[in-house]
């Protein structure tokens, strides 16, 4: 169920892969609204606007698919939009940040989700 005010229209939406090492763990496959894409860091992505627009009253929605575990099964999944959240929230850009999006095998996670995908929404 999604409560609707004004008229919600998207500004922009991406939508990408990060699990090749040959592509920098960053593939965009489809966008819109958005000039560029980009890859800051492991996890840390950038939305760059295609126009700049005359207020930052948007919120931004992000989702991560479920390919993600410690063993390489799926019984050990961290499902849904585990620890997403917007870095920087401007007219021209926002960056977004997934948690488990890191690719560290530090953190006992060598695989944190294939594909991950983001909806900016203004009123």
């Amino acid at each position: 169920i999604m409560a609707y005010y004004g008229t919600n229209s998207v500004i922009a939406q991406a939508h990408w892969a990060a699990h090749w090492s040959g592509d920098g763990y960053f593939s965009l496959k489809q966008s819109f609204g958005c000039s560029s894409v980009t890859k800051v860091a492991n996890g840390h992505y950038r939305l760059t606007f295609s126009s700049t627009l005359s207020d930052d009253y948007y919120v931004v929605c992000g989702s991560m698919s479920a390919e993600n575990s410690s063993s390489g099964s799926d019984t050990n999944v961290v499902r849904g939009s585990n620890g997403f959240h917007v870095h920087t929230h401007g007219t021209s850009s926002c960056d977004v940040i997934f948690a488990y999006g890191s690719y560290s095998s530090g953190n006992g996670y060598a695989n944190h989700g294939e594909h991950m995908g983001v909806c900016v929404i203004a009123n």
